[in-house]
Parts: structure tokens; sequence; C-alpha cells
């Protein structure tokens, strides 16, 4: 029998020993949600760095296949490249078109106090590729309805196994075969 003195200290060395050990996976944990956030920041960092680079190609590209817009950038450089940066946030296919962009672009460029109409334009005939909400709450019904009604479930495997051996029944128990032809004085062709 351990006297009271005793039975605290190990109690004691138990808890300091839980605590610590507490206090380790805590670090831990920290340690690995810093290197989480790390790797998001580099990925983020990488996908500014892309999506920048195919800016500057599918501008080029704008550029170069529609000739006229040359002057219009040197004329304007600060407005012509708001314009497309602003077609490109609300239309992102219109923006990596060549012809499309350039025909926004000129437009824009020819009569600047349209250039917000024209960009509305570009945003309402946008479709995201995502589904939107109401597709997802719809789908989402769907399966609650089905879940609750039955209707979908897996079927377990006894209840497989049940309409396996009563359709095998069924077969076996007169289904037209040839033996069962024979029984009934036919000739089993």
């Amino acid at each position: 029998m351990m006297n009271p003195l005793d039975q605290y200290m190990e109690t004691k060395t138990a808890t300091t020993n839980f605590r610590g050990r507490l206090a380790e996976a805590a670090t831990q944990s920290a340690g690995y949600a810093g290197g989480a956030a790390a790797v998001l920041a580099v990925s983020t960092g990488a996908k500014m760095i892309m999506d920048a680079i195919h800016k500057k190609h599918e501008f080029k590209s704008m550029l170069d296949q529609n000739a006229d817009l040359h002057q219009h950038f040197e004329a304007n450089p600060k407005f012509f490249n708001q314009a497309y940066s602003s077609l490109r946030a609300v239309n992102p296919a219109y923006a990596k078109d060549p012809m499309i962009s350039g025909h926004y672009m000129r437009k824009i460029m020819d009569d600047q106090s349209m250039a917000g109409g024209l960009l509305m334009q570009a945003m309402e005939s946008h479709k995201p590729n995502r589904p939107s909400a109401g597709a997802i709450e719809q789908s989402a019904m769907r399966g609650m309805e089905a879940g609750f009604s039955g209707k979908g479930r897996q079927k377990s495997e006894n209840e497989e196994a049940r309409e396996w051996n009563e359709n095998d029944h069924q077969v076996n128990n007169g289904a037209g075969f040839a033996q069962d032809d024979h029984s009934r004085g036919g000739s089993g062709r």
C-alpha cells in the first residue's frame, strides 16, 4: 500500500507527462498547420504567376490578330489595359479568344463612354463552369428524398441473396425449359 505522499507524486507525474504530451502534440499540429499554410501560399502564388503569364499571352495574341488595336493601345495605354483587364475579369472566355476580345476592345476604344455597357453585356453572357446553388440544392433534395423513401438505397447482401434464390426458384419451377416439356409429354425441342 502506498502512502499518500507517494500516491500524490505518482498522480502529479502522470498529469505532468500528459500535459507534456499534449503540449508536444499541439506544437506538432501547429507545425503541420504552418506547413499547410506555406504550401497553400506557394500554390496561390504559382497560380497568380501562371494567370499573369496567360494574360500576357492572350493580350499579345489579341494585338497580333487585330493590327488596328495597336493604334488604340499607343494612344491610351492605361485605359486600354484597364479595359482589357475588366473584360478578362467579367468574361474570361471572351478575353482568351483574340477575335472576340479584339472586337470588344475595338468597340470600347472607339467609344470609351460605352465601355461600362459593353463590359456589362460581356458579363451577362458569361456562364461560369460551376453548378449554380439551385442545382446543388436540387441534387441534395433528390438524394434526401431517395434516402428517406428507400429508393436508391443499396441492397444488403441478404436481400440480394434472397432475390437471387427467388429468381432461381422461379426458373427451376416451370420457366419453359426443355426438361419441363418432357414432364408434360413434350418432345423437349
